[in-house]
């Protein structure tokens, strides 16, 4: 094998492995800083209640909504030429 492929192999290998160690190494620091926020962070006291939404939206209000959006973004902006 000629010395120029056995640089570029040498290269790959050296380039995915600083790779391959910096991700790791970044998983061990977020599983070690999760586990660090776990542990020192308050607990949430009680449960917390959910307040009901005040704008309640029925089906053919959202499907209206939702049409007109399609409609504006499918219109044409440029008006259309005529020969």
């Amino acid at each position: 094998m000629s010395a120029l492929w056995s640089d570029s192999i040498e290269l790959m290998l050296l380039g995915m492995g600083s790779v391959f160690t910096f991700l790791a190494l970044l998983v061990i620091g977020v599983t070690i800083m999760s586990a660090l926020i776990n542990r020192f962070s308050p607990q949430a006291v009680g449960s917390i209640k959910n307040k009901p939404s005040q704008m309640t939206h029925t089906e053919s209000e959202v499907a209206a909504v939702a049409a007109a959006a399609w409609a504006s973004s499918h219109h044409s902006t440029h008006p259309s030429k005529i020969s």
